[in-house]
């Protein structure tokens, strides 16, 4: 998931405003872990935008739906 990611790399959400990369991969990634499956519910796009929605299954079978909106640079993630 690093790879995605640009130097610049910059997330923001309700709870976090501009987290750089190293600060998101501490702060947030740790909860991926007790993903087990997503499903995605909607994906649109265009050259340098991705919006996306899912709704994702933990292992103790909670349900989770979130959306997600990404701007592309280069290839990789610039913002999230």
């Amino acid at each position: 998931m690093e790879n995605l990611l640009e130097d610049r790399f910059e997330f923001s959400s309700p709870h976090d405003k501009k987290l750089d990369k190293l600060s998101y991969f501490q702060r947030c990634w740790g909860f991926n872990k007790s993903i087990k499956q997503y499903h995605i519910l909607k994906r649109l796009y265009n050259k340098n935008e991705v919006f996306l929605s899912y709704r994702a299954m933990t292992y103790d079978h909670q349900e989770i739906e979130n959306a997600e909106y990404f701007e592309i640079k280069g290839g990789k993630v610039l913002k999230r």
